[in-house]
């Protein structure tokens, strides 16, 4: 029996709702009707609750805010929203507070009930996936692996294996999707390896209860990749695909946010697969097609039937000695400007090479840094220490790069800190630089304003400005911009008239969730437990 909270302020709606259905018939238990927000998350507090039924317009705390403030404190917890007709459109904004569903106040009992039935139903899978937990993901790994292996197997035992791992092969033709986290081996360097695990259980929550919940395909974890086995016709294939990389590029913000560091994933999808039995070839090109994120980036859908095989282009010895020795002609001239903006351009003629030998970029890098490290010791040897322990730093995370884009982000990185050292009895202009800095972005924090807008209107590279807010202020450009705004919504947060969406939407934040997690995580408060301690 699945446990109800009704939530409504309108009366007659708390007396008609528990009694027009059976709710124990169709396998839910109602354990409370509150008034408002309010009461809804103290009993939140006392109770296990399933589902949530509330209303959208309510005081103090309204629909929207209350399913926030449930995907923060309760993510396991759906809310459903009940909103009048006439504000239906409103109500589907809060797919991006945490709202799970709608049903209108002008539903009939047949219709609410008909929601529900199919809503417990998805609970009860979530309820077989979760207590199988660990094991089902160990059996079903196990399942693809062994197809891929090639195995001799007949499609009846695919078909039977498929059964007790709970996924039946599709007849007609299917398609396989592989997601796999960007920049993969930094993360991993960086966190613990049950940090890396926890993320990526995260990721396979969100596929199973977005794709396989809703019958779309299967999800199955392999090694430090997930696979989605599609069972949608070919028609309407790339637009879930599509749909899907969106939906799951929100999470993944919002789990930035969690976790510290920037996660984007990259999708790879196949073409038809006529015979389930072919799956393991076509697996291999895919893992083959993931080297295209070299020089395209990452946070990207790839298909492998828009890629043709061709020569692989590299780089000459002579090429890479051109490049290392312009580097140490414009670090001579000490202008940061002039040292990054090459670097962007050599970036952009790399990857319109189509350049997929990462191995090659990782070396030339790492000479450049070398050779820039014992030009610089030579020029000013009080600074060649300095530059020797951020060069071994910059070198290591060098080593873990996966794509162009990431490799020259460190070693433009490095070359601005070069310059910044070398630049020191500047000192005084760097200082007014990022003050104005700062002042911009106190005047533009609530729209949409990124760290180039900021270092276009301080005339610097981006690059340079993002090493001088490190090296004057101790914060990334980030860090400043989510200050700044957090410090507003505290304000406004005091005036009960603000909802938490409008809030988040005048600090410059497009999804209330996202500035809901990010105002938790900086102030240990969800928005509405800061208004609540805080309050006059």
């Amino acid at each position: 029996m699945y446990k109800l909270l009704i939530a409504e302020d309108e009366e007659i709606f708390r007396k008609v709702l528990p009694s027009i259905i059976d709710w124990n018939s169709i396998g839910f238990e109602i354990i409370g009707v509150v008034e408002d927000g309010f009461e809804a998350l103290k009993l939140l507090e006392q109770v296990e609750v399933d589902v949530i039924l509330t209303d959208i317009r309510m005081p103090h705390i309204n629909g929207l805010e209350l399913a926030m403030e449930v995907k923060s404190r309760f993510p396991r917890i759906k809310t459903i929203l009940l909103s009048a007709f006439n504000e239906f459109e409103y109500a589907r904004k809060g797919i991006d507070c945490g709202v799970y569903g709608y049903l209108l106040k002008s539903d009939d009992e047949e219709s609410i009930e008909k929601y529900f039935v199919k809503l417990s139903k998805v609970l009860s899978q979530e309820n077989l996936i979760g207590k199988n937990d660990e094991s089902l993901w160990g059996y079903r790994e196990a399942f693809l692996k062994d197809i891929i292996n090639n195995k001799d197997f007949d499609i009846n035992t695919i078909f039977e294996r498929g059964k007790q791992v709970y996924i039946d092969i599709p007849a007609d033709k299917v398609f396989i999707s592989v997601i796999r986290l960007d920049e993969y081996n930094s993360i991993v360097q960086t966190y613990s390896a049950g940090k890396v695990k926890s993320i990526i259980k995260t990721i396979r929550t969100f596929l199973v209860k977005n794709v396989e919940l809703k019958k779309k395909g299967y999800i199955i974890e392999l090694d430090d990749m997930i696979c989605i086995i599609w069972n949608q016709p070919e028609a309407v294939f790339k637009q879930n695909v599509e749909a899907l990389f969106k939906e799951l590029t929100t999470e993944m913000s919002i789990s930035e946010v969690i976790h510290g560091k920037e996660l984007t994933v990259t999708f790879v999808c196949s073409g038809s697969i006529n015979e389930f039995l072919s799956i393991g070839q076509v697996y291999n090109n895919i893992l083959k097609a993931f080297k295209y994120r070299t020089y395209l980036g990452g946070n990207k859908i790839l298909f492998i039937t828009d890629f043709k095989d061709r020569n692989e282009p590299v780089m000459t010895f002579g090429e890479e000695n051109n490049i290392i020795r312009k580097t140490q002609g414009l670090i001579q001239d000490e202008n940061s400007n002039s040292v990054i903006q090459y670097f962007d351009e050599l970036e952009e003629e790399l990857v319109k090479k189509c350049f997929t030998d990462i191995n090659q970029i990782i070396t030339l890098s790492i000479k450049i840094i070398l050779t820039v490290s014992s030009d610089v010791g030579r020029m000013r040897g009080n600074s060649s220490h300095e530059v020797f322990t951020k060069f071994s730093y910059q070198i290591r995370e060098i080593g873990y790069c996966e794509t162009i884009a990431s490799v020259f982000g460190q070693i433009k990185a490095f070359l601005a800190e070069v310059i910044v050292l070398l630049n020191r009895e500047n000192s005084p202009i760097n200082k007014k630089i990022i003050e104005e800095a700062v002042r911009f972005i106190q005047e533009n924090y609530a729209k949409s304003i990124n760290l180039e807008s900021v270092a276009k209107h301080v005339n610097v590279h981006p690059v340079h400005l993002s090493r001088l807010f490190s090296q004057d202020m101790g914060k990334t450009f980030k860090s400043v911009l989510t200050d700044i705004r957090i410090d507003e919504a505290k304000k406004m947060l005091m005036d009960i008239n603000n909802k938490v969406y409008e809030v988040a939407f005048a600090v410059g934040y497009e999804n209330p969730r996202y500035f809901s997690e990010l105002f938790k995580n900086t102030t240990n408060l969800t928005p509405v437990e800061y208004r609540e301690k805080f309050k006059c």
